[in-house]
């Protein structure tokens, strides 16, 4: 799959991502999704600045405020390519651990249009976001590729691409290529809540283990 059709998808489903937001009657929250709208910290990142990211979120877990990170997008295409653990908890991280809400407030992290995150396992498995109890993290508009233990490393770790303790929303988004032990793309584990819409797959999603019952459904293809 390559960025153009990646581009093409994001645009089609934000539109009917947003309609199904209009016909709950959930209008403001479509927009602050969807726009980036202005909070009390916002991050704008240019595309590829691993630095500038893994900044971001560690400053985000400093204050109380509802966060937003935005991915600045010039060119057809935008990667991110990390190659080292940022932290240890739960496996190898490649991006800071999201904390309770209690200490950290919200983060959403968004794309002007797809932006590819992939993950460099040829020495050590290597997971990207890290959800812990309490945390509350949105996606939007990422596709996260090759990430987990996609090579074989003799150390295995649970969630390939995401390992979720808190509070996790994923929308209009896509996994390729992620491989964990347990989950993936996900693992979800006990007490946790994720929400996956207009995710996209190249097999069969990996979700260990499955939500709580009162989580909404995983919605795959925009059904």
């Amino acid at each position: 799959m390559n960025h153009g059709i990646c581009n093409i998808l994001y645009a089609h489903i934000i539109k009917r991502v947003v309609r199904i937001f209009l016909s709950a009657g959930l209008l403001l929250s479509a927009t602050l999704i969807f726009s980036g709208a202005s909070r009390a910290a916002d991050w704008n990142i240019n595309c590829g600045d691993n630095a500038a990211l893994i900044n971001a979120i560690a400053q985000s877990n400093q204050t109380l405020q509802n966060d937003v990170i935005s991915i600045l997008v010039s060119g057809a295409n935008c990667s991110f390519t990390f190659s080292s653990a940022n932290n240890l908890t739960d496996g190898p991280n490649a991006l800071p651990s999201i904390l309770s809400t209690a200490q950290a407030g919200s983060l959403t992290i968004i794309a002007q249009q797809m932006t590819r995150f992939s993950a460099d396992t040829r020495t050590i498995p290597l997971r990207f976001f890290h959800v812990a109890v309490g945390g509350n993290l949105t996606l939007v508009g990422l596709w996260l590729t090759d990430a987990g233990n996609v090579n074989g490393s003799s150390v295995r770790i649970n969630g390939g691409a995401i390992y979720n303790r808190g509070r996790l929303a994923i929308y209009q988004s896509f996994f390729t290529r992620n491989s964990g032990e347990r989950g993936g793309i996900l693992y979800n584990a006990v007490g946790s809540y994720a929400l996956l819409q207009y995710v996209y797959t190249t097999s069969p999603i990996s979700y260990y283990p499955l939500p709580p019952l009162d989580s909404p459904p995983t919605i795959l293809g925009g059904a």
